[in-house]
C-alpha cells in the first residue's frame, strides 16, 4: 500500500480508506470521500469531496471522478448546483483519463474504458461496459448487461434498456430545432431491451428502438421502430422480423 503521508498526494483527513487500498502517486481525494477495501487508484487521480467508491474498484491514471458541472455563462440549458456525490460500485474499473461528474450512479462489475466521459446524473447498472472514447451526456440510464462500444455518443435523456449492444461512432440527439425554436425542447431516444444498433447509426430525438430489434449500420433512425424487427436505411425502415428471435439466446 501507497502511504498515505506520501508528500506527493493530498488525502483529506476525513477520507475514509478501507484496508488494502493501493494509492499512486499524485493523488487528490478530498474531503468526506470513501474508498473500499483493496481499491487501486493509480497516479494522478482527482477525487472529489463525498464520493463513494466501492471495494475492489480499479481507477486508472490521470481520471477525475465527481467534479461538478460548470457553465460559462453561454449554454442553452440551464446546470444544477450541488448535485449529490458520485457512488461507483465494488469490482469495477474506470479507464485512464475518463472524467465522470458528480450525481450519478455506476453500479458493480461496470467497465468504464479509457477516455470516457460519463455526465451528471447518470445511472449505469451492473455490468455494462463503456468502450473507449464513449460519451453519455447528462441525466442517461443503461440498464444492465448493455455495451457501448468506442466513440458513441450518447445524448441527455436518453434511456438504454438491459443487454442492449450499441455499436461504434453511433450517435444521437435529444432537440430538433438545433437551437433555432423558441422554445427549447429536450427529449432523448429511447433504447428498448436487448435492441442491437450497428456501427454508424444515428437516432433523433425523441425517436425508440423496440425491444429485441436491430438497426443495421449507417442507418437514420428518424421514426420509432417497434419490437423485434431488423431496420435498416437512410431513413430506417423495416425489413422484416429479427432473424435471431427464434434461436437459442446467448
Amino acid at each position: 500500500m501507497h502511504k498515505t503521508t506520501d508528500p506527493s498526494c493530498h488525502i483529506d483527513p476525513s477520507v475514509q480508506l478501507s484496508t488494502g487500498v493501493d494509492i499512486g502517486y499524485h493523488v487528490t481525494i478530498m474531503a468526506d470521500a470513501s474508498v473500499g477495501e483493496g481499491s487501486r487508484i493509480g497516479h494522478n487521480v482527482v477525487i472529489y469531496p463525498g464520493t463513494k467508491i466501492g471495494r475492489e474498484v480499479t481507477i486508472y491514471d490521470n481520471t477525475v471522478i465527481g467534479r461538478q458541472p460548470q457553465s460559462a455563462g453561454n449554454l442553452a440549458r440551464p446546470l444544477k448546483s450541488d448535485l449529490a456525490p458520485i457512488q461507483i460500485g465494488s469490482y469495477s474499473v474506470i479507464g485512464a483519463c475518463a472524467v465522470l461528474y458528480a450525481g450519478t450512479t455506476i453500479g458493480e462489475h461496470v467497465l468504464v474504458s479509457d477516455l470516457c466521459s460519463v455526465r451528471e446524473e447518470c445511472v449505469i447498472e451492473d455490468f455494462v461496459v463503456l468502450g473507449r472514447g464513449v460519451i453519455l451526456n447528462y441525466d442517461v440510464h443503461v440498464g444492465k448487461k448493455t455495451r457501448i462500444m468506442d466513440q458513441s455518443h450518447i445524448t441527455g435523456k436518453c434511456r438504454i434498456g438491459e443487454d442492449c449492444f450499441i455499436s461504434v461512432l453511433v450517435g444521437t440527439t435529444n432537440e430538433n430545432n438545433m437551437l433555432l425554436g423558441k422554445e427549447l425542447i429536450i427529449e432523448g431516444p429511447t433504447i428498448g431491451d436487448r435492441a442491437r444498433l450497428g456501427v454508424g447509426v444515428n437516432v433523433l430525438p425523441g425517436k425508440s428502438i423496440g425491444k429485441d430489434s436491430i438497426v443495421s449500420a449507417a442507418s437514420l433512425v428518424s421514426t420509432d421502430i417497434p419490437e423485434g424487427v431488423l431496420a435498416a436505411g437512410v431513413p430506417a425502415r423495416v425489413i422484416r422480423d429479427n432473424p435471431f428471435l427464434n434461436r437459442k439466446s446467448r
